[in-house]
């Protein structure tokens, strides 16, 4: 059984040859450069995603620290508050 190739002798002939030397000449080249802009391309955004993520993280900070501050605020002023004490006192007093 002979081949699709063997049969039709395309490359037995030069046309043939030709035509396989360049399509080898050009593809593989075109290949390897497309692998590697993929990996180039890919590093890139890789890249770009952590720096959006530690930008996130960057403003969950913020927030976390300004929200932690608003209570420890809201603390200090209940603690210093007169009159939350002396009606915790009268409520502890009554549960007696």
């Amino acid at each position: 059984m002979k081949s699709i190739i063997e049969k039709t002798g395309l490359f037995g002939s030069i046309k043939g040859k030709l035509i396989l030397y360049f399509l080898l000449l050009f593809l593989v080249p075109m290949i390897f450069l497309s692998l590697l802009a993929y990996q180039s391309e890919r590093s890139a955004l890789r890249d770009r995603i952590k720096g959006n993520l530690a930008s996130m993280a960057d403003i969950q900070k913020g927030r976390i620290q300004a929200w932690l501050s608003e209570r420890r605020s809201d603390a200090g002023f209940i603690a210093g508050n007169r009159d939350i004490a002396k009606n915790l006192v009268e409520l502890k007093s009554l549960e007696s």
